[in-house]
């Protein structure tokens, strides 16, 4: 029965006769483990004979018609002096009846046994009759004509071994079965599993409880799949006893409520507060081109109804409500269900407590000095401890970057703990077009501390760094550094002046690149000049032999140029290298902040340009 056996537990009546045809009636509880229900006999002795039958006992193992009955019978030689040898013989009566007993023997073997040995021997019986019939089985010997008798109930044939199946549920006009769809899987007209689709589309899942479940014959057996009577355009399937993975079209509008529901996320307000209100803005539309439909629209949380709209939309017409509820804390994460009388769709919610408003701050402190706003690589971290009634807060308060009392950012609302606070802010959530300079991080409503905005942020590990300035800056570096330069007049490195506050204005200092010795990581933020377009190039020299120099483009139009187009030369007038010495073709990308070197047997011009910069073109 490939291992799927019913529990029954059942009051059964034990008969066993003896020799001189009395019958000895126990009432038992017996509890059968398998499709076969085993009744274990009583022994009686007839008096005065030597080889006695002492018990008969079905092997604890039912089985089914057609199936091998092991049969295990006690007997006992009751001679205390003499050793004897007699035939044992399993008789069967299938047609049961106490009053008219007809025995006929299925098996016998020869026992030898000396003075008072008791034994047991195994004969068996090939089963013929089923459907729960109950059968008289006796044991007899020489001496012990009559023997000892018990009965066994053979069960039919074993159910067909169970097959699951899951898959995708949709109609041929696209509409998925919505979440409540009810699909049945028969077999010959008999319903076998129903399931309950609970995700849009879907129906089953790996787990057997959560599968439509068919026991049928694999070779014979075909598996009806329907949806109120409609059934799968690709039903039948053959059934399998395995895992089967089916996906299941059914035909057009099977699954096309009258009025069909679709939720609105982008006119909705699903993530509050518990201050606030849910709004849930619904997409009507009647999909009957014949009929005006009249329908009770609800949006429910967990079966209980919020809020609800009666419609009325002519044949082929849309609509639009919107249903609006108090949120409440035990909301979130929950499911929220819009449903029309056939259709439905549904979101997740999110509602959190009410910001704690802040009275003191202290401690403040930020993982850096400055943000980029335009592009910056790494988060801001923010830490403080913040009292309210002189009390240390345990809830949510609002982060927020501001600028003389607007709010540039407001980057939601961060978990407190006995007043510490410990979050992250995103730079890139300040608006591109922001000027550079200084503005106020503010926890739950109360000013924390400043934060210098720059346009981007280039971050440098430990080390030794090339760095080039494409186009008029003003540096600001975070951390221990030194800059050294090459000075291609000299052929030698000398310290560059650079300041915390680097003003590369210059074309001179555009032109040329430099060497940062960082003495642990470095972030280096550019506040670049937005004044001025595109100008006439300024004549910059690359002397003979080597020179370091830097790109030089509009980094808001270009994400980069050839190394021709950054040289404004021909790149056959010099040899070009990265700074690690690998040859550069004129081909080759150059980056903003890329630096390379140029050999140069003669003196060349090189034309530097001094473009303004545009955060908004350059974007992120």
């Amino acid at each position: 029965m490939s291992g799927y056996t019913r529990m029954r537990s059942t009051v059964g009546t034990l008969r066993q006769r003896g020799v001189v045809g009395r019958w000895l009636i126990l009432t038992v509880l017996v509890v059968s483990l398998t499709a076969a229900t085993v009744l274990l006999p009583v022994a009686t002795a007839e008096p005065g004979t030597d080889l006695t039958v002492t018990n008969v006992t079905p092997a604890d193992s039912g089985v089914s018609a057609g199936e091998t009955l092991p049969v295990d019978i006690e007997v006992n030689n009751t001679d205390t002096t003499n050793s004897t040898t007699q035939t044992l013989s399993l008789a069967v009566d299938t047609d049961y009846d106490p009053d008219s007993p007809n025995f006929t023997v299925i098996n016998e073997t020869t026992v030898s046994l000396n003075a008072s040995e008791t034994t047991t021997r195994s004969l068996s019986y090939d089963t013929e009759v089923g459907d729960g019939e109950e059968i008289e089985l006796r044991a007899t010997t020489d001496d012990d004509s009559n023997g000892t008798t018990t009965t066994a109930t053979i069960s039919d044939d074993p159910p067909a071994d169970p097959g699951t199946y899951r898959g995708t549920i949709t109609a041929s006009d696209g509409i998925d079965a919505p979440v409540g769809t009810t699909l049945t899987a028969s077999v010959d007209g008999e319903p076998q599993d129903t399931i309950t689709v609970e995700t849009r589309g879907e129906y089953g899942d790996t787990a057997f409880n959560d599968s439509l479940v068919v026991a049928a014959d694999a070779d014979e057996a075909d598996v009806n799949f329907t949806v109120e009577g409609i059934e799968a355009t690709n039903s039948p399937v053959r059934h399998e006893a395995t895992d089967n993975v089916v996906n299941l079209t059914f035909p057009d509008r099977t699954f096309r409520a009258p009025i069909a529901v679709s939720i609105n996320d982008s006119a909705s307000e699903l993530s509050v507060t518990e201050s606030e209100s849910i709004s849930v803005a619904v997409d009507l539309e009647n999909t009957l081109t014949d009929t005006t439909l009249t329908e009770n629209i609800s949006a429910s949380i967990a079966g209980s109804t919020q809020a609800s709209q009666s419609v009325t939309i002519e044949p082929g017409e849309t609509d639009s409500i919107t249903l609006t509820f108090p949120a409440d804390p035990a909301f979130d994460n929950e499911t929220l269900t819009v449903t029309s009388e056939k259709g439905s769709d549904t979101r997740e919610l999110a509602v959190s407590l009410d910001p704690i408003d802040v009275e003191t701050v202290e401690d403040f402190e930020t993982t850096h000095e400055f943000i980029g706003v335009v592009r910056d690589p790494d988060d801001l971290g923010v830490t403080a401890s913040v009292r309210a009634n002189e009390t240390p807060i345990t809830g949510d308060v609002t982060v927020r970057i501001l600028r003389d009392g607007t709010v540039l950012y407001d980057a939601g609302k961060t978990a407190v703990t006995n007043g510490s606070v410990s979050t992250t802010v995103d730079p890139t959530g300040v608006p591109i077009s922001t000027a550079p300079g200084q503005a106020t991080v503010e926890l739950g409503g109360e000013p924390a501390g400043t934060i210098e905005l720059y346009h981007e942020v280039q971050t440098f590990s430990e080390g030794t760094h090339p760095l080039s300035v494409p186009q008029p800056a003003q540096l600001h570096v975070d951390g221990s550094f030194r800059a050294t330069q090459w000075d291609a007049e000299t052929g030698s490195y000398s310290s560059a002046t650079l300041d915390p506050t680097g003003d590369f204005s210059d074309p001179s200092e555009l032109h040329e690149s430099i060497y940062l010795l960082a003495d642990e990581p470095l972030r280096v933020g550019f506040e670049f000049e937005s004044d001025g377009g595109l100008t006439v190039p300024s004549d910059e020299t690359i002397h003979p032999g080597w020179n370091f120099i830097g790109s030089n483009y509009d980094i808001s139009s270009n994400d980069f140029l050839s190394l021709n187009d950054d040289l404004l030369i021909g790149s056959s007038e010099v040899d070009a290298y990265s700074p690690t010495g690998e040859p550069l073709a004129g081909s080759d990308p150059v980056y903003p902040y890329d630096a390379y070197w140029v050999y140069a047997d003669s003196t060349v011009d090189r034309g530097i340009l001094t473009q303004g910069y545009n955060a908004t073109a350059r974007g992120r």
